[in-house]
């Protein structure tokens, strides 16, 4: 790329003539605009946009704070990201520099009498009526009547698969360990937690009153300790930015960064669910290591799901509570179906089972033969025993795996023609919206 510059007027002389195989960008009626929500009226950002980037040439894009140059240049990003087989330009971004103005008024200018959308609008329209305006159309149906070329360029990163997992995983971890909001905040918590529950249910026992006890100890640390593990959205976020601008860069795929993340986090994982287990579960329940593995592969499981599920909630949508909000007023329709593809149901489910059968629980009046665990179970919580809490786990472990496939198929699809389809069928009814409400 030369440009020169003459030494009197600092006019740029004219690129050198084009050859075959030189790409082109052109845009023509390019709007932009912001979405209709309720009643509020739509925005225009851009409006009516043309223009071209040709090889040899840097196109300077200038103008005050606000007048969309970001705009425009994150609108043809997006192009590049769908349509990146059939251009290719470079567009510098020039700052512009603030330039001081004698501070004079005029009585006779006849511009103090007009606003500014008076003056914008008189702007546009005299450079619509300009030899630059005519010269640019002239160029725009000169590009129109070419054909669009193919280009043969590199995709992505050379590294393989398993010399890319391998960094990522490294890197991912370094940026776990040393982010405190990533899950050392929340390993703190949870021991903080667990010290509470534990000293509050200490050494519950096998009364009667403790088949309460202990269906509210279990429930409270399934539940409440597994919603802690969304406190890391906020990191995960930020870790999802830098993804998806690499991801535009080719660096690497989908695939190894969700197993990257997921190896990375494993080590945190385990010690949240182990530490928090080994103190709640020998400080209330019974000291048994096989019931105790359970308890934290259980933890450790409704902590993976949740994390699953605030990945793809971050998928599709930009603030966590926006995907609470979204389904909230919604739920008593689902409740039944939802049942049987929530991890909590299948979380207490196994919970329930190990933590009460096989032991035998005082009655409610002295003399009565004692309650089984089983009893309690399955007719005083109404859970069924037809399959092991062994299998309340694996179903637990599958939905974890399920949600992470999920969240796969939506990072695949943002990048797809799929998502090109949907976003220009949603365009032209704003577009036919613009035309019915000029």
């Amino acid at each position: 790329m030369e440009i020169e510059v003459s030494d009197g007027g600092g006019e740029v002389e004219a690129a050198p003539p084009r050859h075959c195989g030189e790409a082109y960008l052109v845009w023509q009626d390019l709007n932009v605009v912001l979405p209709k929500f309720g009643q509020q009226p739509i925005k225009n950002l851009l409006n009516g946009l043309n223009g071209y980037a040709g090889p040899g040439r840097i196109m300077a894009i200038m103008g005050p704070s606000g007048s969309g140059k970001s705009t425009l240049l994150d609108s043809l990003a997006v192009l590049f990201f769908v349509f990146w087989h059939a251009f290719s330009a470079v567009i510098i971004h020039v700052i512009h520099f603030t330039v001081t103005v004698q501070d004079r008024q005029i009585a006779s200018d006849p511009l103090m009498n007009l606003t500014a959308s008076d003056i914008r609008s008189t702007l546009v329209e005299k450079y619509k009526q300009s030899e630059y305006a005519k010269m640019a159309r002239i160029k725009l149906q000169e590009f129109s009547k070419t054909q669009e070329l193919e280009l043969e360029t590199l995709r992505g990163s050379q590294a393989t698969f398993w010399k890319q997992l391998p960094t990522l995983t490294q890197r991912s971890f370094v940026n776990m360990f040393r982010d405190s909001g990533y899950y050392w905040s929340r390993l703190v918590t949870f021991i903080i937690v667990s010290l509470c529950v534990g000293t509050l249910f200490y050494d519950v026992g096998t009364s009667y009153t403790a088949i309460f006890a202990r269906r509210g100890c279990a429930g409270f640390m399934v539940c409440f300790i597994s919603f802690m593990s969304a406190g890391g959205f906020q990191s995960f976020v930020e870790e999802m930015k830098v993804f998806f601008q690499e991801r535009i860069n080719g660096y690497y795929g989908v695939g190894v960064f969700i197993l990257s993340n997921f190896i990375s986090s494993f080590p945190f994982l385990v010690a949240m669910s182990a530490v928090s287990g080994a103190i709640t579960y020998y400080m209330v329940f019974e000291a048994e290591f096989s019931r105790f593995v359970f308890y934290s592969l259980n933890l450790f499981g409704c902590i993976a799901m949740v994390e699953s599920v605030m990945m793809t909630v971050a998928a599709l949508v930009p603030h966590f509570l926006m995907g609470i909000l979204t389904g909230s007023g919604v739920l008593p329709i689902w409740r039944y179906p939802v049942s049987f593809i929530g991890y909590g149901s299948w979380a207490l489910q196994g919970e329930y089972k190990n933590a009460l059968l096989g032991l035998m629980f005082d009655p409610i009046m002295p003399g009565d033969p004692k309650i089984t665990g089983e009893y309690v179970v399955k007719d005083m919580f109404g859970v069924s025993l037809s399959h092991s809490k062994w299998w309340d786990l694996v179903v637990l472990h599958l939905l974890f795996v399920i949600y992470r496939v999920i969240f796969f198929l939506l990072l695949k699809l943002k990048e797809t023609r799929f998502a090109s389809i949907f976003r220009s069928v949603f365009d032209k009814r704003i577009l036919h919206y613009l035309k019915r409400h000029p």
